[in-house]
């Protein structure tokens, strides 16, 4: 008798895992949900005015990203602790931003890391579609500064 309430048990248990999952909502029931118009507006200006500054070292799978939002002005980021160590760079500018803007990253120490890319050879680095930059030497990184001050 128990033999045939497991048996019975399990066949419906089977039953109930093999029945076909239900069919997708038509095509017409779909709901499409977007943002207005304004905050679309918004965000995209923002992305616009967007800095970013990317750290890598593919070596050791490690990499951040910073962001900053044009303002017009000398901005930076100083890291709770130090970050890295860090290979390359990359400054990623948004359509609005000036091409001319260039930033700078400092060892924990505040001093200045000297960065390369083909023959350019600087303390500063801009983004001119060109890719990332190579640090002289891998190293920890304590600030980030973007200045539309700094030159070339």
């Amino acid at each position: 008798m128990q033999l045939s309430n497991i048996l019975l048990a399990l066949a419906a248990a089977t039953t109930a895992l093999a029945a076909p999952a239900p069919a997708p909502a038509p095509a017409d029931n779909f709901i499409s949900t977007s943002l207005p118009s304004a905050d679309l507006e918004a965000r995209q200006s923002s992305s616009n005015k967007e800095i970013r500054v990317v750290l890598s070292n593919q070596s050791i799978e490690l990499g951040s990203q910073t962001v900053f939002t044009d303002n017009g002005k000398r901005q930076d980021k100083k890291f709770s602790s130090p970050f890295g160590p860090i290979k390359t760079v990359e400054l990623r500018l948004g359509k609005s931003v000036k091409a001319t803007l260039r930033c700078q990253i400092l060892d924990p120490k505040g001093n200045a890391l000297t960065v390369k890319r083909g023959s350019n050879v600087s303390t500063t680095f801009a983004d001119g579609g060109k890719g990332e930059w190579t640090l002289a030497k891998e190293s920890k990184i304590g600030k980030i500064v973007c200045d539309p001050s700094f030159q070339k």
